[in-house]
């Protein structure tokens, strides 16, 4: 790996038992492979992703064992240090049950919105994540999207969320919204089901690395970025 003196972003990646493999598997797939300097062989990587849980292990997807690198307590005491907090979502059922516990996941959520803002810092949901966003406050005032099928409950949290179907019968679908910044100072992105966090997370690549290096990441990863 090539020593680089260009900023490295440190990202938390809240897992938690029935969070859905593909919203924080492909940012994560993104965040790993992106580099200053477009070199697969010996990479300037641009994030540093860690995940965060309050157990030591979850069950994703009813079906995948995953062991957390560190504890949502260890991530709290040392909340200033991240840059961007990535927050997959799962059933609606298992995210309002999360919303409504006043468990660790909301805490954490809550403590990066609140943490200070020296730099650009990056709250990032995907599909039924947006509703623990909601829950906490981070979207009031902006434009979010998330799952189709979780529209009506998100408007139903908090009416001053301008909410944007992911999905369009007619022209281009919004795969990702960039809210803009909230009254916390956080700079909010929410993206459509599953697979738009993919094309959500390159859009963060390229805020904080450039067109080309995104552009690059797309390519490595086999995929066509389709921009909102």
């Amino acid at each position: 790996m090539a020593v680089s003196d260009k900023k490295v972003y440190n990202v938390a990646v809240l897992l938690f038992s029935g969070a859905d493999i593909l919203d924080y598997s492909l940012p994560l797939e993104v965040f790993a492979n992106t580099s200053y300097n477009n070199d697969i062989e010996n990479p300037e990587p641009v994030f540093k992703p860690v995940t965060v849980a309050s157990t030591p292990t979850i069950i994703s997807g009813r079906c995948l064992t995953i062991q957390p690198e560190i504890t949502i307590a260890a991530a709290l005491a040392k909340i200033e240090d991240f840059d961007i907090l990535v927050v997959p979502g799962g059933n609606p059922s298992r995210l309002l049950e999360l919303s409504t516990s006043g468990g660790e996941e909301m805490k954490l959520i809550d403590a990066f919105n609140q943490s200070s803002t020296t730099s650009e810092k990056i709250i990032f949901s995907i599909c039924t994540g947006a509703l623990l966003l909601g829950a906490a406050g981070v979207l009031t005032g902006l434009k979010a999207t998330t799952h189709h099928m979780a529209l009506d409950i998100l408007r139903g949290q908090d009416k001053s969320i301008e909410v944007i179907s992911s999905v369009s019968s007619q022209g281009k679908p919004t795969r990702y919204v960039d809210g803009g910044v909230n009254k916390q100072g956080k700079r909010v992105v929410t993206a459509g089901g599953v697979t738009c966090g993919l094309d959500a997370a390159l859009y963060i690549a390229e805020l904080k690395a450039g067109r080309e290096p995104a552009e690059v990441t797309a390519k490595i990863l086999e995929h066509n970025w389709q921009k909102s």
